[in-house]
């Protein structure tokens, strides 16, 4: 697997607060800690920042976030559709509910996230590492998925329709009750508990 790249910073960080009236679209080298954004950011990008439990509880579509790491920063029913995520950390975040459809992710890693109910249809994803979330009954429907780690996931009833699996590693994670067209799971890598239940996905009778 390709390694990811994580985000880096050329600058030494200068403190802000997430709800200031930028003058300018573009914000590079900040650092937001423990507030709630209480103003909507349309169109904003972020480039070498860090944002530490903050909450997320307005409108952030079309955003772009370069060499940017969110730690401990709860997104919960925020909206994020057609964002922009590229060298990027989600460390200990909350997503339950929240809503990245369109959204693009390179170099991206989301570890141990509370994402549970989480909208990730129509998303494209390069080289990424999905480490111990809990996506559990979320939608990565119509996605494209390429060079994604995963560990120690909980995808249990989550949507995968028309998402091809092809080379995803789950073999660690909880797949159960997932759905996902057949075809889609040609070439997903499973263990042997998991391959009966992908059996019955496809219709073969397991005796």
């Amino acid at each position: 697997m390709k390694k990811i790249a994580e985000p880096s910073y050329s600058v030494e960080l200068e403190k802000a607060s997430v709800n200031t009236d930028f003058a300018e679209l573009r914000h590079d080298g900040l650092l937001f800690e423990k507030e709630e954004c209480e103003i909507p950011r349309y169109d904003e990008q972020f480039f070498e920042c860090r944002f530490k439990n903050i909450r997320f509880t307005k409108d952030l579509s079309g955003c772009q976030f370069v060499d940017v790491e969110f730690d401990h920063c709860d997104f919960s029913n925020c909206n994020l559709h057609e964002s922009v995520f590229r060298r990027v950390r989600f460390n200990t975040c909350r997503m339950m509910g929240s809503d990245f459809t369109m959204c693009r992710f390179q170099d991206v890693s989301i570890l141990n996230a509370k994402a549970d109910f989480v909208n990730f249809n129509g998303t494209k994803w390069k080289n990424a590492i999905w480490q111990g979330n809990d996506f559990s009954e979320s939608s990565v429907s119509n996605a494209e998925c390429k060079n994604i780690q995963i560990s120690e996931c909980n995808f249990t009833k989550t949507e995968f329709y028309h998402t091809p699996l092809k080379d995803l590693d789950v073999s660690t994670s909880n797949i159960d009750s997932i759905a996902v067209v057949p075809e889609d799971l040609k070439g997903c890598i499973v263990n042997e508990e998991q391959a009966i239940a992908c059996a019955r996905i496809l219709g073969v009778i397991v005796k």
